[in-house]
């Protein structure tokens, strides 16, 4: 029987023989090749790819993960070898055990506290989680955990991980991300996209920025960013079918996003620079959003702006007579996406054309009510001031510029008409606010001048005279000479004077 050596050296021998022979023949066929005129080129596809991990996603929640590993190079399952009988080490686990890949192909929770491995044997005394592929291609793999999983460990939210397969490795956090709603606001020109879920973790999570100047050297201003297969939005509208913060989908066409906020549970952005020149974000286009893994699709539909509502006449600030006849024009018109128009009336009720409530006087405002099928409502208003038809002061009193002259210490009678658009009479005492007198410089007077007849009864007093059909108001004139000026005021606001010289 040969040694250990004795057989050390015959298989060295019987090695080195082969390989001389293996020269020889290659040489034989490498001249047969050349006699023939052929050439041999070594095949590329025949160089061994090594794998590469590029993500690892988690969906599902930490009693039931599912993870998927994104990446190259990972060939066909067959690639992981055979797999290791699980009953060795998951015999207090009934179910589906999964299987163990050993250093082919495992999960390593790494967390301190907890320190557990799936797919790579027993890591711990009686403690062991095999793994269930679903899926397996050259780039995607996705797998679940056997029924040891969770008696051993845990995949919680926060815990930090390594993935391996077939030599080449990946580290995080590990995130369970859910896209729960994406909203569209703004305006196709500029829209803001927020993304509404949980478990996104920090900005962090989505990995380091790509450069963008690979992608948008056509654009001006900030381009945003690219995030990879880590976070992006998908118009997928046949037609136009682009994408933002994900690469170059088409040659030369790439648009960034701006992350303007950013936390677990919602994500606002915006679009770069590069849009809209390579694609829109138009109402009804369909549309995919992709966050670590999560995704969720929809259909564009931005915000109805509320309806809008124009009145045509009249013009704002007009001052019209108690009891006037004013028609109005109005018209209203839907907001950018509404859905429609459901009413469009004033403030009286009334579909254009319209009429001012002119029957009290005073400040008033005059409103139209545009309002949408979905309960949007806008609104126009304008100010106008209705007042009496006053003519100012009747004899025996003069109006400016004319100054009236009498007596200190006597009482002159003051009088007016009040009357509405058709020149009824107005005749209640409350329609006068007050009857003040103020002491001004005689030298501010003008030059014109009326005497002043004096009243047989004194005292000063406020009346209505159904006669005459006007008020009366006896003015007991101070006692000290001077230059005074009379105002009375209505209670629609109107002012009508008169000046005195008293001697």
């Amino acid at each position: 029987m040969a040694s250990a050596s004795t057989r050390g050296a015959v298989r060295s021998v019987n090695t080195d023989s082969w390989r001389a022979g293996r020269r020889v023949v290659t040489l034989l066929a490498a001249v047969t090749l050349a006699f023939s005129g052929l050439f041999v080129v070594p095949s590329a596809a025949a160089a061994a790819v090594l794998p590469s991990i590029t993500s690892v996603y988690f969906s599902g929640d930490p009693s039931s993960p599912t993870v998927t590993v994104n990446g190259s190079g990972f060939g066909t399952v067959s690639a992981l070898g055979a797999v290791q009988d699980p009953a060795t080490y998951g015999a207090n686990c009934g179910g589906n055990l999964g299987g163990n890949y050993g250093a082919n192909f495992y999960l390593d929770d790494t967390l301190t506290a907890e320190g557990w491995t799936a797919g790579a044997g027993q890591p711990r005394a009686s403690d062991w989680i095999g793994v269930v592929i679903s899926s397996y291609s050259d780039d995607k793999i996705v797998f679940s955990l056997g029924s040891c999983y969770p008696t051993y460990g845990t995949l919680a939210p926060g815990d930090p991980f390594t993935m391996h397969v077939i030599g080449a490795s990946f580290s995080g956090t590990v995130l369970y991300p859910a896209i729960s709603s994406v909203s569209v606001s703004g305006s196709p020109s500029s829209p803001t996209v927020t993304v509404n879920g949980s478990g996104f973790g920090t900005v962090s999570a989505l990995g380091a920025v790509q450069d963008p100047a690979t992608y948008g050297a056509n654009c001006g201003g900030n381009l945003g960013g690219n995030y990879g297969a880590n976070f992006y939005l998908d118009d997928t509208l046949t037609a136009e079918g682009w994408t933002a913060g994900a690469g170059q989908p088409r040659a030369s066409d790439w648009i960034g996003v701006v992350i303007s906020s950013y936390s677990d549970d919602k994500i606002v952005f915006s679009l770069g620079s590069c849009y809209p020149t390579y694609g829109t974000l138009a109402p009804g286009d369909p549309f995919t959003m992709h966050v670590i893994g999560a995704s969720f699709s929809g259909t564009v539909a931005y915000p109805p702006r509320p309806p809008a509502a124009t009145i045509s006449s009249p013009a704002v600030g007009k001052t019209y007579t108690v009891g006037e006849s004013v028609p109005t024009s109005f018209s209203c018109a839907e907001g950018v996406y509404g859905p429609g128009l459901s009413g469009c009336t004033d403030s009286n009720g009334s579909n254009s054309p319209g009429m001012l409530d002119t029957s009290t006087v005073g400040s008033h405002t005059y409103t139209v009510i545009a309002t949408s099928q979905d309960g949007l409502v806008g609104t126009t208003t304008i100010n106008y001031s209705v007042a009496y038809r006053l003519d100012g002061f009747l004899p025996p009193v003069a109006n400016p510029p004319v100054v009236n002259e009498g007596h200190a210490g006597r009482t002159y009678p003051l009088k007016w008409r009040l009357a509405d658009a058709a020149g009824a009479h107005i005749s209640t005492l409350s329609a006068i606010g007050s009857v003040r007198y103020q002491s001004i410089s005689c030298a501010s007077l003008g030059s014109a001048s009326s005497d002043l007849p004096a009243t047989s009864s004194g005292g000063t007093s406020l009346r209505y005279d159904m006669t005459a059909e006007q008020y009366i108001y006896n003015w007991a004139t101070p006692g000290s000479p001077g230059c005074y000026r009379v105002n009375l005021t209505l209670n629609s606001g109107q002012v009508v004077s008169a000046n005195f010289s008293l001697s």
